[in-house]
């Protein structure tokens, strides 16, 4: 019986990860409502030009650094990012 490869099954397996579908979700929506490309969000953090699209798929995660950046790149909080914070925009504080 032949059926998918088993590697798609793992990023199958990831992508369903309630913790990695909220990181998904939300760079993809974020990445969205600003006009990002994979190529255009690599170029803006300095990074593979596949390296977005591995996030996006499950692949892989961006390490804490690369999270940082990420999120000062899209305007955000890396723990919106996480899905610990239920808001995109960075507070100011007054």
């Amino acid at each position: 019986m032949r059926g998918r490869p088993l590697s798609a099954l793992f990023t199958e397996s990831r992508r369903q990860n309630p913790a990695n579908r909220v990181f998904i979700d939300r760079l993809e929506q974020l990445m969205q409502a600003q006009g990002h490309t994979n190529a255009t969000l690599a170029k803006l953090l300095r990074v593979h030009p596949t390296l977005p699209l591995k996030w996006r798929q499950g692949y892989s995660s961006p390490s804490m650094s690369k999270l940082v950046r990420l999120a000062e790149a899209l305007g955000t909080d890396p723990n919106y990012l996480l899905g610990f914070e239920a808001r995109a925009q960075r507070g100011r504080a007054s």
